[in-house]
């Protein structure tokens, strides 16, 4: 059962739909982005000091975008607020799918097949969403587009093709509905130049354009994240060591398989967050 907002006592006022979703994933994702926010604010830390680049992947390149000194309270509300109503428009018949033990390369062209399958002007759809490592691909889309990729991408080769426990069929064709409420939404929320650069996922570039960011934050929604890419652009301009902030050691474990010669740490709570400055002063 999802709670009311009363009961929750979030600090930011959040839409509506968030206490009514049909999958408890959404109210967890925007969850831990709020949770993130405040943890990093509360630390009061110069991060210019010691960050030289930034990237979120998915939601949380709202985190990265946005990131202290750069947001107030009113500001990080407004873009929860929008990122929460992309996230709330879950479609119904829509699934995505890891797939494990492909070149994505390869995964793009099955998705292409599976979509042509379909014939021209078909409703399904089913398309590459995630770039997460050299072996890792997440597909997204309808329930018959993914399926039928899934079945032939498994006579391809591949390992395995896991389906995820998502809302929505991120980062594909069908979120832009919802990006276009999105887009609407940051059209009122005061941005500027982030004070350290941030490399996006959709199009692994750093933008300080008010403009350009909004457009690209607009378009991540039914694009796709350019994990891989992000990382390895970030080593090519000279990174050596990244920190991963927020519950869990995922990215981590992906830069890893990237590029193994990035030094990765994990930041997640008070033990790890000293680890991490230490970490960072070898």
């Amino acid at each position: 059962m999802m709670p009311t907002r009363e009961a929750a006592n979030l600090p930011y006022k959040l839409p509506p739909p968030l206490f009514n979703a049909r999958c408890r994933a959404c109210w967890f994702t925007v969850a831990l982005l709020v949770l993130v926010i405040a943890s990093f604010v509360s630390l009061d830390l110069d991060w210019a000091s010691f960050a030289s680049l930034e990237a979120g992947r998915s939601m949380y390149r709202f985190l990265a975008e946005f990131f202290p000194p750069d947001m107030s309270p009113k500001f990080v509300s407004k873009v929860v607020s929008a990122a929460w109503e992309t996230l709330a428009m879950s479609a119904l018949g829509t699934i995505m799918a890891a797939v494990l033990g492909l070149p994505s390369d390869k995964v793009n062209g099955i998705c292409q097949e599976a979509q042509d399958s379909f014939g021209a002007g078909s409703a399904e759809v089913v398309q590459a969403a995630n770039f997460n490592d050299p072996g890792q691909t997440v597909i997204s889309g309808s329930k018959a587009g993914v399926d039928k990729a899934c079945e032939l991408l498994k006579a391809a080769g591949a390992k395995r093709t896991l389906p995820l426990p998502v809302s929505a069929p991120f980062h594909c064709a069908l979120m832009k509905p919802a990006a276009e409420r999105l887009r609407v939404a940051l059209a009122d929320v005061p941005l500027q130049a982030p004070t350290v650069p941030v490399i996006n996922n959709i199009d692994v570039a750093q933008e300080t354009d008010p403009a350009r960011i909004r457009d690209a934050l607009f378009r991540q929604a039914f694009g796709p994240v350019r994990w891989v890419e992000t990382i390895q652009c970030m080593q090519q301009l000279g990174v050596s060591h990244v920190v991963e902030c927020g519950p869990g050691k995922v990215l981590s474990g992906m830069v890893k398989r990237i590029s193994p010669d990035l030094q990765s740490h994990a930041l997640y709570d008070p033990v790890t967050l000293t680890e991490t400055f230490a970490f960072l002063k070898t």
